[in-house]
């Protein structure tokens, strides 16, 4: 990119070239779901309209916002018509209209089933409400808040405008408690007198989207089932990543949400302490240190173990 275009393009946040990658996704889920056969007829219908891998590969090299525009344009996803000039707030929100556009369709063909998409959804408003109280948290201005955020059924643009405009998080969690939405009591509950902790209320949001995605009736579909495990994994990781990198006095058993595919609790309990820490468990197992072993080889840390009592162990992990 040329001068000040790829500032331009970066400006605009997540919601341009990855929030369009969100609906072949989402397509991907329904045809994996038995016993929907109108509704993948119908998605099937809107395969025109939606970009391909390398066409989001193509869109990620545009040269600057008009490149992408009019190549958003060329692919069949219709945004520069909506777009007065060419700047990344107006780009992202033709953008982000199309998307949620598509959500509304596909909540109005599956009728009385859209309950069943709602792990698809809730994952959807859950990332939204992340950006918002990140962007409340750190004094961001409303309308910049909105950026990359997609309207779902749940929470349309209209809501998401109103939910942006709030002064602080408490507000923000009593609008979705009116509402009716999973997240607002919750957030509330997080959101105590107390200076509220950024990381502590993210959690939160990722928590309740974990619980409900485990529900029974998304129990019964391997492609639900399957996205909800892949979604909880990369939640578990980030959580670890940051509190290796950054540190906190919480309890890193806390901070595990079971009903991932890959990452167990004791990987993640390691993972999480290698910046330094400390934790009581039963009698390491084979498996435990030889873990540790390897994480040593790769991090400049040393384990140490120390034998509390008949039952219970210590292993420290100290930074070199």
């Amino acid at each position: 990119m040329a001068g000040g275009s790829a500032q331009n393009l970066t400006e605009m946040g997540p919601g341009v070239v990855d929030r369009v990658a969100l609906l072949q996704v989402t397509k991907e889920r329904v045809e994996q779901m038995a016993g929907w056969s109108d509704v993948i007829a119908r998605v099937a219908g809107l395969k025109t309209r939606l970009l391909s891998a390398d066409q989001l590969r193509a869109m990620a090299r545009s040269r600057d916002l008009a490149g992408l525009a009019d190549g958003l344009e060329q692919a069949g996803f219709p945004v520069r018509v909506t777009v007065m000039g060419t700047s990344p707030a107006a780009l992202d929100l033709a953008v982000r209209r199309q998307a949620g556009t598509a959500f509304r369709v596909l909540g109005r063909w599956c009728g009385s089933r859209a309950d069943e998409l709602a792990v698809i959804f809730e994952d959807e408003d859950r990332r939204s409400l992340r950006i918002l109280l990140r962007g409340l948290f750190q004094g961001v201005a409303p309308v910049t808040r909105l950026s990359g955020l997609i309207p779902t059924p749940s929470l349309p643009e209209r809501a998401l405008e109103e939910l942006a405009a709030q002064q602080n998080a408490r507000d923000l969690a009593g609008l979705l408690t009116i509402w009716g939405s999973p997240f607002g009591e919750p957030l509330l509950q997080e959101l105590g007198p107390a200076q509220p902790d950024l990381f502590r209320v993210e959690l939160q949001l990722d928590r309740t989207w974990a619980t409900r995605a485990q529900r029974a009736g998304v129990s019964r579909d391997r492609a639900m089932r399957d996205f909800a495990r892949t979604s909880i994994d990369f939640i578990n990781v980030r959580s670890a990543l940051l509190l290796a990198l950054q540190g906190t006095d919480v309890d890193v058993d806390d901070m595990f949400l079971s009903g991932g595919g890959c990452l167990r609790a004791h990987q993640f309990r390691l993972a999480a302490l290698a910046g330094g820490g400390s934790f009581t468990t039963t009698e390491p197992s084979l498996h435990t240190t030889t873990n540790l072993q390897v994480i040593e080889k790769f991090l400049p840390v040393k384990a140490a173990f120390s034998q509390i009592n008949d039952k219970l162990w210590k292993i420290e992990i100290m930074s070199l």
